[in-house]
């Protein structure tokens, strides 16, 4: 070490690591702040995109269910259909042949 840099390893200076890697701070994984140090995680992107996933899903549950209790079914008629047999299928083919004979 020069006299003009009396700078140990190891020593802090202005809340960085000096020595090893000439005075430059440390990057942090979160990224830094303002000050150089760590963001906080709600300063962070990731976490607030994970926390929107499930939210998202949350609201569209909340808007379904409020749809679903606000606007009830209509009235659904049960018809008690014939049962189709052979001769009201054949019935019905000649109706509809008929039908298409007519037409043209």
């Amino acid at each position: 070490m020069s006299a003009a840099n009396p700078t140990h390893a190891g020593e802090r200076r202005n809340g960085a690591d000096v020595g090893s890697n000439d005075g430059a701070p440390k990057p942090s994984p979160a990224g830094p702040d303002r000050n150089g140090g760590e963001r906080k995680w709600y300063r962070q992107f990731w976490p607030w995109f994970l926390i929107a996933i499930p939210l998202a899903g949350v609201v569209t549950a909340s808007i379904t269910a409020t749809y679903a209790f606000t606007h009830p079914d209509p009235e659904v008629r049960r018809v008690e259909a014939a049962p189709l047999d052979k001769t009201s299928w054949e019935s019905r083919r000649a109706r509809d042949a008929q039908s298409r004979a007519g037409a043209e």
